[in-house]
């Protein structure tokens, strides 16, 4: 993992009228605002040499993914050419390969490509490595790239009226080809947006296991679970 990238953010903010990316780094005086696109635009992620700005935008009337270039500035380029939704992007800390969720087959999945910001790549390039009929989210890249962690409800299905149902979901990791998924949290309410530590050891989730929404950490195997802090 590129540790520049620690003095460097981007955020979405909802100011001054829309959704979009702004880029902060420690070397600028005030953020930069990096799109101005009337669609949405959100979910932004760093490459790990901080060059790359990858974002789902709705410019086209669908979530797709974009790649947005720092070093010499541009346009955003589309990166995959699909009519599904892509978003949720991850790349993994040698820079070769981007994790992202798409409704291709039909439901939310986790796919991988090769990540090439400089072209348009197709769809049906991408692997799929969780083929299940639930919803899987948010991927992370573990800082040595061998493993993914994702939420998902695949285990949880959902509770009470149908008109008002309440869904749950958990932590997993998987190998980074999809294979040996593993479940790490059991915990009512949700779990979600996964995040590792940069030495690997740790990952950091979000939670509503006890009524109120929390920043939670456990070791990277599901052990020792702990809150963090609260979310406001």
């Amino acid at each position: 993992m590129d540790r520049r990238r620690l003095d460097r953010i981007v955020y979405l903010t909802f100011q001054p009228a829309n959704w979009d990316i702004y880029y902060f780094s420690k070397s600028n005086t005030s953020p930069r605002r990096l799109t101005d696109d009337p669609g949405l635009d959100y979910d932004p992620v760093l490459s790990p040499d901080g060059r790359w700005v990858v974002f789902c935008s709705e410019r086209r009337g669908n979530p797709d993914l974009y790649a947005l270039d720092l070093k010499n500035c541009g346009a955003p380029r589309l990166l995959i050419d699909s009519e599904a939704m892509e978003d949720q992007a991850t790349i993994s800390s040698d820079g070769r390969t981007i994790a992202f969720v798409s409704t291709r087959d039909g439901n939310a999945d986790i796919f991988t490509l090769p990540f090439r910001p400089n072209r348009t790549q197709r769809m049906d390039r991408a692997v799929n490595l969780t083929h299940n009929p639930h919803g899987d989210f948010r991927p992370s890249f573990s800082p040595d790239g061998k493993y993914l962690a994702f939420s998902s409800d695949r285990d949880t299905p959902p509770t009470g009226d149908p008109a008002a149902r309440r869904r749950a979901g958990e932590i997993y990791v998987m190998d980074r080809d999809g294979k040996n998924p593993r479940r790490l949290t059991t915990a009512p309410g949700w779990d979600g947006s996964p995040a590792w530590s940069l030495d690997g050891t740790r990952i950091y989730f979000y939670s509503a296991r006890d009524r109120h929404y929390r920043i939670w950490m456990m070791n990277s195997d599901g052990s020792s679970p702990k809150s963090y802090f609260t979310i406001q």
